[in-house]
This record gives C-alpha cells, structure tokens and sequence, in this order.
C-alpha cells in the first residue's frame, strides 16, 4: 500500500463527518447520497490516526502526543498556541483556555453551554475579566482576553490537572467532565468562586434585560506551555482556527503538504444538530468531487483514507451508504 503521508498531498480534515449524530435514518434525506463519500470510504487505503481533531492536528505537524494507556493523561497545550495565534506573542509560563460559559441549571445538574461567547462585547468581557482578576490575583491566576470570546488564564506552573475540551462538553451535565488530578480541588473551589462572582455583575444584569445569556462560568481546558516548534508546515485552505494558526506560525522547517480544514460537521455534532450535520456532508462531498486523487480524508473517526489510482478500481468493494459509517454516541 502506497504510503498515506507522502509529501505535497492534500489532507482534507472534516471532524464530525461520521457524526455521532442521533436521528439521522437515511443518508438521503436531504439530498441526493454523496457517492464520492461513499466510496472514498469504501475503497481507499486507510490507516489508524487520532480520532480527536487537536490531537490530529498535533500528529499532523509532528508534535508529541501523549503515550496511550496514560492514567492521567496531560492536557495537550491548545491555549498557548491558540494565544500565539490571536496575539502574535509567546504567552508567558502556563496557559489554559479559560471560556466564557453559560450553565443552565437543570434539576440537580448544570448543562453547559457556550453560547455568551458568540455575541460577548469588548466592554462587558472588560468589566467581567477585570471582576475575576480582582478576586483571583491572590492566587497568581490572571485572565486575558484577546478577542471577546475567548479568554485565557495565566498561571506560573503547570498544575497537576487534566481537563476536557470545551466540545465535548456542549449540551451535557459538567459533572462527567470537571477536572481531574492532584490540583483538581483547588481549581474546582476556584471555578464554583467564579460562579458566585459572576452571578452579581452588571454587565450579566444588562445582558439579561436585553434577552442574553449570562457568563456564569468559566470552563478550562487545554492547559500548557508552548510546545517546542514543529519541523513542518502546511500551506493552509478552508477555515483555519486559532489552534490551526497557532500551530502555522509556530512551524518551522519546509511545507509539507496542503491542510484543508472544514469545520462545519463538528460544530453540527456538538450541537446535535441533523440538518446542518448534513449540509455539511455535502459540502464536503463538493470538496472531495474536486481534490487529486493524492488527498487524504480525516472523516473523524481515527481513520486517514486515500482513494489513490489503484483503490479506485476496487469496484468489488461497494458503497455502502453513509449511515452505515456513523460514529456510535458514545464514541464520542
């Protein structure tokens, strides 16, 4: 089988393209079947990546993983190069993904949801930030925000914690999800704090009286420092998210390839959300009727698929329709 990483090919990465998505019956329903979908996945050489799209992505440029069977695997150091990216500077020490949230009450749980971040003006996120840093400094804990939505907390060391990302978390009880290790304590008391603080700020009252969601808590993730630069970039297509750019600025060393990111399906996926899940497959179906045949698909289920020239006549290998390739919900 002819190698799936040569240089200069075309890494199409569409996160959530195999769901889990709930309630989708038939792959047709909304729209004629993406054949070109279905025998990519039918008939292309494929080879074991990761499933999880940052860590994807950290493979992709070379960057160190964590070894599998871990016990507490360490948090993959997103918030720095995503700071690097909405900054253009090095952060300082340790940095954690510090989101805006909103946490519904809901009979003995709080569901999460990140919808202030979308619609978070620079004022309101000025007198929030400048709120919790009045009450965390004592702590050596200090919040940025480079753009309204997104924040960041600066710490002077790595604590001995693991976290989720925010995705994963969207729509569901944070009980499952809230940190864990030796520091996970000290940071749950922390962010419960937060959540006391935030609940009497003005600029929740003004959001409210004009029918916004409160931020009513902070959710971390992603903690670390920034990792040493990759050997290789990528000439970048599509939507490239901080994390993506952080990781392109970073890079040193020659371009090895195209990176195409389309992060539509996962955003559909997080919000179990059918109708756009499936506009997003046929904007990938689009895509892929387009690219060389030297691609190489990233659908999100810890597969890389080429349909090379040899794979497409393996016409004994037929196309199954999509639905037969979707993720389990649990497997998320």
């Amino acid at each position: 089988m002819q190698h799936l990483m040569d240089d200069q090919v075309l890494h199409l990465l569409v996160p959530g393209l195999l769901g889990p998505m709930p309630g989708v019956t038939s792959a047709g329903q909304s729209g004629p079947a993406p054949a070109t979908l279905e025998r990519w996945l039918a008939r292309g050489d494929h080879r074991p990546v990761p499933a999880d799209p940052d860590a994807l992505l950290f493979y992709l440029y070379g960057l160190p993983l964590p070894a599998a069977g871990e016990v507490a695997t360490p948090d993959l150091p997103t918030a720095a190069l995503c700071y690097l990216a909405d900054t253009g500077q090095s952060p300082d020490g340790v940095v954690f993904h510090a989101d805006p949230v909103f946490l519904r009450p809901d009979q003995d749980r709080l569901v999460l949801f990140d919808a202030p971040a979308a619609d978070l003006a620079s004022d309101e996120t000025a007198e929030l930030i400048t709120a919790i840093n009045a009450h965390l400094q004592s702590d050596g804990w200090r919040l940025s925000a480079p753009t309204p939505g997104r924040w960041y907390l600066h710490l002077a060391q790595q604590p001995a914690l693991q976290t989720r990302p925010l995705g994963t978390v969207l729509g569901r009880n944070i009980d499952r999800f809230l940190p864990e290790g030796a520091d996970a304590r000290e940071f749950r008391q922390r962010l419960t704090e937060v959540q006391m603080l935030l609940h009497g700020q003005q600029a929740n009252a003004r959001r409210e009286a004009a029918g916004k969601l409160p931020v009513n808590g902070l959710w971390l993730h992603g903690g670390g420092a920034l990792p040493a630069p990759p050997a290789k970039g990528y000439a970048l297509h599509g939507e490239p998210l901080p994390l993506l750019r952080g990781l392109q600025q970073l890079a040193e060393g020659p371009t090895a390839g195209q990176l195409h990111w389309l992060g539509t399906a996962q955003r559909a996926v997080w919000d179990a959300d059918p109708d756009r899940w499936w506009q997003a497959v046929q904007l990938a179906e689009q895509q892929l009727q387009q690219v060389p045949a030297s691609s190489i698909l990233y659908p999100g289920d810890g597969q890389a698929y080429r349909l090379g020239p040899a794979a497409r006549w393996r016409l004994w290998r037929r196309r199954r329709p999509l639905t037969n390739y979707l993720l389990a919900q649990d497997s998320y």
